[in-house]
């Protein structure tokens, strides 16, 4: 799955137990978007906080034309629920599925009864603790090159060093960039010696380059890292 190539990105592992209890407790609250399928659009009114189980959403302002990507979260992920709490009547961003995405969606009318699971509280605390951390992480990483970008998600994807590429649109979305950008920027990479790519969707990291992001991840430099060339 891709939700996990941002898995260091947009927050830690939260229990599986937990999350397992969550989905059966609630499995009548369950949604199964399709791939890049609007989940509910900026200045619409809240009536539903939803809880990510499986996949990628990436949270956005702005129209077709002037797009800013403000998010994208990998499960287990609240949201919905920021401009409800902060007490707008409508959200104040849109949220679209990055890929097939299962989702547990709590009317916002029902949420004193939901919120009474102890499993569903926790997350839902946990979340809000780490919201902080994870705009502020989102916003390094986007400030960082794309060639920079494509690395942590790969190598986040695929902790080995190697593996079968996303498709082009699932990389563009994930690094708020467009197709073509992300063709070039894998050119650049493999140009460079930093990147490897074989046949026609696998590629493998430089040795260099695999040993500069282990080393990054095990300090915790993911969003101050200088690759190597």
């Amino acid at each position: 799955m891709l939700a996990s190539a941002l898995h260091g990105l947009v927050g830690g592992p939260a229990s599986s137990v937990g999350l397992e209890a969550i989905v059966e407790a609630h499995r009548g609250r369950a949604l199964i978007t399709r791939p890049d399928q609007l989940i509910y659009g900026e200045q619409d009114p809240l009536t539903e906080v939803y809880l990510l189980v499986s996949g990628l959403v990436r949270l956005f302002v702005g129209d077709d034309a002037n797009r800013r990507t403000t998010g994208i979260l990998s499960p287990p992920a609240l949201f919905g629920d920021r401009d409800l709490l902060a007490g707008c009547p409508v959200s104040q961003e849109s949220a679209r599925s990055v890929e097939r995405a299962h989702l547990l969606c709590f009317m916002t009318t029902d949420l004193d009864t939901a919120w009474a699971d102890p499993h569903l509280r926790e997350v839902w605390t946990t979340d809000l603790l780490r919201r902080s951390a994870r705009a502020s992480r989102f916003a390094a990483y986007l400030s960082q090159p794309l060639e920079d970008r494509l690395l942590w998600i790969l190598k986040e994807h695929h902790p080995t060093g190697e593996g079968e590429l996303p498709i082009y649109e699932s990389l563009a979305l994930m690094t708020d960039s467009a197709e073509k950008s992300v063709g070039r920027a894998l050119r650049t990479l493999e140009e460079s010696g930093r990147l490897e790519l074989i046949g026609k969707r696998g590629w493998r990291f430089s040795p260099q380059t695999k040993e500069s992001l282990d080393e990054a991840q095990l300090l915790g430099l993911f969003h101050h890292l200088t690759l190597l060339d």
